[in-house]
C-alpha cells in the first residue's frame, strides 16, 4: 500500500512540476512511472489517458465520427 501511495506522489510531483510541453504528457509520466516502479495500476492509468488522446485525434480526422459512426466524446 505504501509503495502505491509514493508512486502516486511520484506522478503528482512530476505533472505538477513539469511544464506542459506536449499534450500526451500527462498519461506519459504515469505510463513511465508506472513501469519503472513495475505499478501495473499507473501503466494502465498511462495506457488509457494515452489511448483516450490518440482516440480524439483520430475523432478529429473522421470529422468527429469514431469507428463505427460513433460520435467521439471530445
Amino acid at each position: 500500500m505504501t509503495k502505491n501511495a509514493i508512486d502516486g506522489l511520484i506522478v503528482g510531483a512530476l505533472q505538477t512540476a513539469i511544464p506542459d510541453v506536449i499534450p500526451i504528457q500527462d498519461p506519459l509520466i504515469a505510463l513511465g512511472v508506472g513501469w519503472f516502479r513495475r505499478n501495473p495500476t499507473l501503466v494502465t492509468i498511462g495506457g488509457i489517458g494515452a489511448g483516450q488522446y490518440l482516440g480524439s485525434m483520430v475523432g478529429g480526422m473522421l470529422g468527429g465520427k469514431g469507428i463505427g459512426g460513433i460520435t467521439s466524446q471530445v
